[in-house]
Order: structure tokens, then C-alpha cells, then sequence
């Protein structure tokens, strides 16, 4: 008995190192899922309220994971402190420009997806590796493929979906463009999705 419960502590353990072991694995993989998909289905997050929710999200994960002293995973390169500090420059500029542009409103809508962009390259800069790198690409292939799959879905079952936005206004047409509400955005997301993951796959299997 007492080698029994022996064994099951050590698998239990043993279980516990894997799954810890993979969480790093996990956590990039839904970096690359979650906001591709979430940003999909809001309509290809062209909604500055839309972009700046995401956007915000970013930031309160890379303070919290900077005070958990979880992040940054690994040392930040010079390349991408330059990046960040380019990437602030122009934030800053945009915001300047509020002072004498011709609407202040999409200036500031503009530093709002400036900032977002740099909550997420922040994140990037301080979450991933280049070993962790294809752990990001298959979650966001993940996410363009059940996009793929949400487009055809609302051709099929229709009664499933929100109402075409665009129909009411052009039209019906033979065109998927559930759920970025624009045909064209739609086919070029895909195509970018499958051939960021076809290169990945290829390169890891030596192919």
C-alpha cells in the first residue's frame, strides 16, 4: 500500500511539472488566439471602442505580469527596445497632433489604436522566444480557422448569425464576409492565416 500511494504521488507530481512546464506554451498560444478571434467577431476590430477594450487588455497583462514578475519571459532584445521607443515616438507625435488637426476626434481615436498596437508589441516583446514563436503562429491559426468556419457557417445556416450588415445596405451577394462584415477583408485574412501557418508547419517539419 505504502508503495502504492508512493506511486501515485510521484505520477501526481510528475503531472503537476508537466502541466507547469506547459504553461508558458499555453499562455502564447492563446495570445496568438484570443485577440484575432475576439477582434474577428467584433467586426475586424475596426471600432475604436472595440480596438482600445483590446488594447487596454494588453497593457493590464503586461503591469500585472511585470508585477508577478512573470514577465518579461526572456531578456528583451536591443532591436526591439529600439522598436518600442520608435513605436512610442510616433504615439507621442500623434498625440501632438491633436493640437492642430482638422478633427480631434480621429486624432484621438488614432493615438488609441497607435497605443493599442503598442500594447500588444509590448506584450509580444516581453511573452515571446523564438523557441515559443510557433506555439503563437498555430494559435492564431487556430483563430483564422474557426473564422474560416464561422464565414461558411453563415452562408449554410444563416438563422445561426446576426443579421448581414451588409446586405441591408448593398444588397445579398454570393461573397462570405461573416464576421468581418466586408468580403474582400475576409478573403485576404484567411490567405494571410493559412500561409502564416502552411510556412510554420513546413519549416518545422523540415519540409
Amino acid at each position: 500500500m505504502e508503495a502504492l500511494a508512493s506511486l501515485e504521488g510521484a505520477r501526481a507530481g510528475s503531472l503537476a511539472l508537466t502541466a507547469r512546464a506547459r504553461l508558458p506554451a499555453i499562455g502564447v498560444f492563446t495570445l496568438g488566439f484570443a485577440p484575432v478571434l475576439y477582434l474577428a467577431l467584433e467586426g475586424g476590430g475596426y471600432d475604436p471602442v472595440v480596438y482600445s477594450q483590446a488594447g487596454l487588455a494588453a497593457w493590464w497583462i503586461v503591469l500585472c505580469g511585470v508585477l508577478c514578475g512573470v514577465l518579461p519571459a526572456e531578456r528583451i532584445p536591443r532591436a526591439g527596445w529600439l522598436l518600442l521607443g520608435v513605436l512610442l515616438a510616433y504615439a507621442a507625435w500623434t498625440a501632438l497632433g491633436t493640437g492642430w488637426s482638422s478633427s480631434a476626434e480621429r486624432s484621438v481615436a488614432e493615438l488609441g489604436r497607435v497605443s493599442a498596437y503598442g500594447g500588444f508589441f509590448v506584450l509580444g516583446l516581453c511573452a515571446l522566444s523564438a523557441a515559443r514563436l510557433r506555439h503563437l503562429v498555430n494559435g492564431v491559426a487556430c483563430a483564422v480557422g474557426i473564422v474560416g468556419l464561422l464565414a461558411v457557417l453563415s452562408r449554410l445556416r444563416p438563422q445561426w448569425f446576426p443579421a448581414d450588415e451588409v446586405a441591408v445596405f448593398f444588397g445579398h451577394s454570393s461573397r462570405l464576409d461573416y464576421p468581418l462584415n466586408y468580403a474582400d477583408g475576409l478573403g485576404e485574412f484567411l490567405a494571410i492565416g493559412d500561409r502564416k501557418s502552411t510556412r510554420l508547419n513546413s519549416s518545422h517539419l523540415g519540409i
